[in-house]
C-alpha cells in the first residue's frame, strides 16, 4: 500500500512544471493525505499549474478510485503560478468517491 501523508511542498521554484499529485489508476487500498503547498513559485508552465490526477500513467483519462485523496491544502504564504497561453491553471481528475473536499 502506498499512502504518503503529511508532505509539505514549501518554497519550491519551478519552471515549466506543475504542482502535481498523480496516483496510479490501478492502485487499491491507498491514500494521499495532508499535502500542503505553501510559498511556491512556478513560471512558464506549459500544461497545468496544479494537477490532481488519478489516471497515471495517463493524464486526464479514466481515473482509478482505489486511492483516497484528502486534506490537500494551499496555505500562506500564497503560491504563485504563471501559465503560458493555452495552459490550464488547475486540472482535477478524480475517481468516483476518491477525492474528499472539506
Amino acid at each position: 500500500m502506498d499512502s504518503p501523508k503529511g508532505v509539505p511542498v514549501v518554497e519550491q521554484r519551478l519552471c515549466d512544471q506543475a504542482l502535481p499529485i498523480k496516483t496510479k489508476a490501478a492502485l487499491t487500498n491507498s491514500s494521499v493525505t495532508n499535502f500542503t503547498y505553501s510559498g511556491n513559485t512556478a513560471t512558464g508552465i506549459r500544461q497545468f499549474g496544479v494537477i490532481i490526477d488519478q489516471s497515471y500513467p495517463d493524464t486526464l483519462k479514466i481515473p482509478g478510485y482505489g486511492v483516497k485523496l484528502s486534506a490537500i491544502n494551499f496555505a500562506a504564504p500564497v503560491s504563485t503560478l504563471s501559465v503560458v497561453s493555452g495552459a490550464k491553471r488547475v486540472a482535477v481528475n478524480c475517481g468516483v468517491g476518491s477525492c474528499r473536499v472539506p
